[in-house]
């Protein structure tokens, strides 16, 4: 009785063990999804510039090793440079938005005929090409000289991962 008690003890034991081991998975020859690499000289910007008004004028760049640069100029909490990062994992997120965007194939300018809002420029450098992209006004709803959905929403995703508004503040 001992022996078979002492037994059901140690191969609960074992399988508690082996269930917690790092080096016990079942899966172990199946090669795992990896997320490809940036390359190490892709840089990201996105540049919104003076609109007749109070529209917050500034620079960010994104570098492949998660540096964010902000260069504030005008109706922005904090003027001048500040740094901040990103993962990653967030950069990697960005280069994928620039690719979903199809960006080395988009227009290098959409420009609505309107006056007095702000530009945004984006740029993205990568394996030695690089790509800069001005919009006035492309995505307005009724612009007539409208830009791929891909890049508005790409401008707009630029701010929020990097978080631009720690230094934008809140919209007036």
């Amino acid at each position: 009785m001992r022996t078979k008690l002492l037994s059901l003890i140690l191969l609960t034991l074992a399988l508690a063990l082996s269930a917690c081991s790092p080096l016990t998975d079942v899966n172990a020859s199946d090669p795992q999804p990896t997320q490809p690499e940036v390359n190490p000289s892709t840089i990201m910007t996105l540049e919104r510039t003076a609109c007749f008004g109070f529209c917050p004028i500034y620079t960010l760049t994104i570098y492949a090793d998660g540096r964010v640069e902000f260069d504030g100029t005008d109706f922005v909490e904090m003027t001048g440079k500040q740094t901040g990062s990103i993962t990653t994992e967030q950069v990697q997120e960005l280069v994928n938005a620039f690719e979903n965007a199809d960006y080395f194939n988009l227009e290098d300018k959409y420009e609505a005929p309107v006056t007095d809002i702000p530009t945004v420029i984006t740029s993205f450098t990568t394996d030695g090409q690089t790509k800069t992209v001005v919009n006035y006004g492309g995505c307005m709803e009724e612009s007539p000289v409208r830009a791929p959905q891909a890049l508005c929403d790409l401008e707009i995703q630029i701010d929020e991962v990097t978080n631009s508004s720690q230094w934008i503040g809140e919209p007036q």
